[in-house]
């Protein structure tokens, strides 16, 4: 049972292939500190920290046709996917890291001068772990692209990761990582609490039930209750906004205009006054009940 809470938070996209019979899961969760989309951009971009000063064109125009084309000359990257993805075949399972980069460009022919660099080609990590052991991963067993339109572009890498080296890492408690690419390094960063425990709780749901079960369970829990807690936050909110709107619109005085519009009798408009109010009070008084 605990088990089967740890496995449906944590691992999802469960498919199975008709013909091989191998199941394909993915994590969750995203380790998007894998790579530095800054210092990626940097490299395809070498001129993209350079600001275009205005008074250094004649004209407003000439200023504005120079920030198109500055803009046009650019590539833009960013993260798309970076999990761990699971294929199992009765007992033998393999785990890799799959890590995508979506490319943008106004100018088509930038796209294609992006596929030539490849510089997810030959990827590996480097996990440095508990400030002491270092562990490389270097088996990079797939790369592709995949085309979404002329001006857009999907860039894959997968790399494998055997049972000691995820073992070492979901008993880790600092994770800090170095991702080398084509281009060289590509980003250094440090996995967070949630990194730790997504890792652990994958480990859990695909090799190691009993791994570290009560402490994933009462995290579960207590992140079920965060969210639970935001959410009616956000709606309480939202609930007193709708209340005071309600209270200001019920509440507002009919302008001299408006007035001129319709005619209606003081004796009326007085009579008619403690209904628009009590109204507004049973309103109020349900939506409250309604938290």
């Amino acid at each position: 049972m605990m088990n089967l809470l740890i496995r449906e938070h944590f691992i999802g996209n469960e498919t199975v292939d008709r013909f091989t019979k191998i199941k394909e899961s993915s994590s969750n969760f995203s380790f998007n500190r894998l790579l530095d989309i800054k210092v990626i951009n940097n490299l395809l971009n070498p001129n993209l920290s350079r600001k275009l000063e205005r008074e250094n064109f004649g004209n407003a125009i000439e200023y504005l046709l120079a920030e198109i084309n500055e803009s046009e000359s650019q590539i833009t990257v960013n993260h798309i996917i970076n999990d761990l993805t699971f294929y199992q075949k009765g007992d033998d399972i393999k785990t890799v890291i799959k890590v995508g980069l979506l490319v943008s460009s106004f100018n088509p022919e930038k796209i294609i001068f992006f596929k030539t660099l490849n510089i997810l080609s030959n990827s590996k990590i480097i996990f440095l772990i508990n400030n002491s052991d270092i562990i490389e991963c270097n088996k990079c067993i797939s790369h592709y692209y995949e085309s979404v339109t002329s001006t857009i572009l999907k860039e894959f890498a997968i790399i494998e990761l055997d049972l000691s080296t995820f073992i070492s890492l979901a008993n880790a408690k600092k994770i800090e990582t170095r991702f080398i690419g084509a281009e060289g390094n590509m980003g250094e960063s440090e996995f967070d609490y949630e990194d730790l425990l997504n890792l652990k709780g994958c480990y859990n749901a695909v090799y190691d039930e009993y791994f570290e079960t009560d402490k994933l369970t009462e995290e579960i829990i207590k992140r079920s209750e965060d969210k639970e807690r935001i959410i009616k936050e956000i709606k309480y909110n939202d609930l007193k906004l709708l209340q005071e709107k309600l209270v200001n619109v019920l509440t507002e005085p009919i302008n001299d205009n408006r007035a001129e519009d319709v005619s209606i009798p003081d004796k009326e408009k007085k009579s008619n006054e403690p209904f628009w109010y009590v109204i507004a009070a049973v309103i109020i008084l349900c939506l409250f009940l309604l938290i």
